[in-house]
């Protein structure tokens, strides 16, 4: 295991000189918390890898696409060293209280007995509840418009965002061939299939964290004998907290990817739509009507998305720091643990030099990028709250898709060319 912020506290406790000591009933029950902790994220970790989740494809032609596509895949990697990081922590909680609780003098053979077998290292947990997506839902998306969730143009408050680094095209500099390869490229599928596993993730740790918190809430100064005292408690109870953060922190990146599947199904359905009007032939009025909806869905729904993620907490930096361990300096203010941003995730030439990638800087959430009025756009209704919690329950997901033939007026996503002229012999 290696080391972290926990250490300390977990080698006093296990040195043989039973420095710590807690009472029995209490170590248990905290030592157990962790554990199904453990549990609950080496299985947030399998449904990540086993979902392909941070391995978007860029999520259009242009260039925003790709930027865009590099911070869900950056927050993605981010998480999953912060969840490598919490078992770490974790482990060294459960060693903790385990030895504190053997050690308390009035510890009987079955409460020890009890002790030993909670385990630092569990098995994965399953999740036979989950349902993989199937795709952006496109049922009634044309019909029934909402603006962007409140989570994605107003974050939770407390939760600090990263600095966006997106540049979002201008309309009126593109061209008609510019809209018809934008068309071709647009697939809303995967980032919707990428939300259903943050969501679902976010859902079911946000519960799991108040079984910790609950926990821990019970260990006191007065249990907790020996080293560390009353900070070493406090420090506990405040990572218990930082695991609620986490929880809600997950739960944004969730709706944003929803909310951009969203916005890049209504990009590619208006200038379609545009296209077919004008039989796919080029002109002055459809250029102008292409540009018009782009302005009206891609540019501002990639400007919002591109201004809702949300830094996840690390348990190294965003916890009660634990008596006597890591000194002054140790980790600098606002940086990330390595692996935070994979290789490549900034496209050449994004970032002057000397600047930190996206996501390597917080910034508070009540930074004026976040101010977008929730009413002052529309767009097709990303996938219903109602429909995710349902799903999170457990509960079937309504069949939404009708067979292909069956599909009134289906437009299907191909690169459509003008026709080419007859030439006719002289």
């Amino acid at each position: 295991m290696g080391t972290t912020p926990w250490d300390d506290l977990k080698n006093h406790a296990t040195s043989g000189g039973k420095e710590i000591k807690v009472e029995p009933g209490v170590a248990e029950a905290c030592a157990q918390a962790c554990s199904d902790m453990i549990a609950k994220m080496k299985g947030y970790q399998a449904l990540i890898n086993n979902n392909g989740v941070g391995k978007l494809q860029p999520l259009s032609y242009l260039r925003s696409g790709t930027q865009l596509a590099n911070d869900f895949n950056g927050k993605a990697s981010e998480l999953t060293t912060d969840l490598d990081h919490h078992i770490q922590v974790l482990s060294d909680l459960v060693d903790t209280f385990k030895a504190a609780g053997k050690a308390y003098s009035d510890t009987d053979k079955a409460s020890a007995d009890a002790l030993d077998k909670i385990s630092s290292t569990p098995n994965a947990a399953g999740f036979s509840d989950f349902k993989p997506g199937d795709g952006f839902d496109t049922t009634n998306a044309s019909d029934d418009k909402l603006a962007a969730p409140t989570s994605v143009s107003t974050p939770p408050a407390g939760l600090a965002m990263d600095t966006s680094n997106v540049s979002v095209e201008n309309g009126e500099s593109l061209s008609w061939d510019d809209f018809v390869s934008l068309v071709d490229s647009i697939d809303p599928d995967p980032p919707e299939n990428d939300s259903t596993v943050w969501s679902y993730i976010a859902g079911d740790l946000d519960t799991q964290a108040t079984n910790l918190v609950n926990a821990l809430r019970k260990l006191t100064a007065e249990n907790w004998t020996g080293y560390g005292g009353s900070q070493a408690v406090d420090s506990i109870q405040k990572y218990g907290q930082s695991v609620k953060s986490m929880s809600n922190a997950m739960d944004v990146v969730g709706q944003n990817l929803d909310y951009t599947a969203g916005w890049l199904y209504s990009t590619q359905d208006s200038i379609q739509k545009v296209m077919d009007d004008n039989d796919n032939e080029e002109s002055e009025s459809a250029l102008k009507d292409c540009q018009d909806a782009f302005k009206k869905t891609y540019q501002p729904g990639a400007q919002d998305s591109a201004k809702a993620f949300p830094t996840i907490p690390d348990p190294y930096t965003n916890t009660g720091q634990p008596p006597g361990n890591q000194p002054p300096g140790n980790k600098p203010p606002g940086n990330q643990p390595p692996g935070n941003q994979p290789p490549g995730n900034q496209p050449p030439g994004n970032q002057p030099p000397g600047n930190q990638p996206p996501g390597n800087q917080p910034r508070a959430a009540s930074h004026p990028a976040t101010s977008h009025p929730a009413t002052s756009r529309t767009f097709p209704r990303p996938l219903a709250a109602r429909r995710r919690a349902a799903r999170l329950r457990g509960a079937p997901r309504p069949e939404v898709r009708l067979p292909e033939a069956l599909r009134p007026a289906a437009r299907p996503r191909v690169c459509r060319m003008r026709p080419i002229p007859t030439i006719r012999a002289p």
